[in-house]
């Protein structure tokens, strides 16, 4: 686990790849930002999507974002960051989609190839949300969904995201075709729900492993329990809301 501050990096190795969880660093004039720097988090192992065009979830390519959109049909994800921060326990960075809509994002490395993502939202006006783990190459691929959670497995790459607080339901998204940088076509986990006026919470899992750490567990990306006493940098807020380990 190394912070870099001054690169707005968390970075941390585990589960066959490397993994950077990003506090973004960039702004609306560069060319694709939200694919190249305002991603959650970027690996080794499973690289990353640009948007494809304007109209569209899918198109829009949300590996290791979040989406929202007022209509369902144009979307908004974190480009520039009105702050952000960086420690060795957590990333933190606060965005606006829309001038007065506000979002505070923490990304918190929770061991071997997994993290936890936790939004705080303010909005005036109900919203609808994307948020989408790693993306696996489609063919091939193996997916499930199922209740709050998604998982896809192609060869030795397994991706899963899973909602903690029960306010969103898994799917399995199929991004626009060349929208990735390594595959032609692919397979997302995704966390989808609809939010009315008001401020909301949302946290999300996220467990990723490639090579022989996929193949060893089984292609399922199944872990220990998420125990969030061993996650220091998680806002206090949620501490005594999250239910149990299963």
């Amino acid at each position: 686990m190394r912070a870099q501050p001054e690169a707005g990096l968390l970075v941390q190795h585990g589960g066959g790849h490397t993994t950077a969880l990003a506090a973004c660093d960039a702004d609306t004039w560069v060319r694709n930002a939200p694919g190249k720097y305002g991603k959650f988090a970027y690996s080794t192992a499973f690289g990353c999507s640009v948007s494809t065009g304007p109209l569209g979830a899918e198109s829009a390519a949300p590996d290791s974002a979040l989406l929202l959109s007022e209509d369902g049909l144009y979307w908004r994800s974190r480009i520039a960051c009105a702050s952000r921060s960086v420690t060795a326990e957590r990333v933190h960075a606060r965005w606006h989609p829309w001038p007065e809509v506000t979002v505070e994002t923490w990304l918190l490395p929770a061991g071997p190839g997994r993290h936890v993502r936790v939004h705080r939202l303010v909005t005036p006006r109900p919203l609808h949300t994307v948020e989408g783990g790693f993306a696996v190459p489609l063919e091939g691929a193996a997916t499930r969904a199922e209740g709050p959670g998604a998982r896809a497995v192609c060869g030795d790459l397994a991706s899963a995201v899973r909602d903690l607080t029960g306010a969103r339901t898994g799917d399995i998204m199929l991004p626009d075709p060349n929208s990735h940088l390594l595959w032609p076509r692919t397979a997302l986990p995704v966390l989808r729900c609809q939010l009315p006026s008001g401020e909301h919470w949302l946290a999300a899992e996220v467990h990723a492993t490639a090579g022989s750490h996929a193949i060893a567990d089984g292609g399922t990306t199944r872990a220990e329990p998420l125990d969030r006493r061993a996650l220091p940098g998680l806002p206090r807020a949620l501490r005594d809301t999250l239910p149990d380990p299963e």
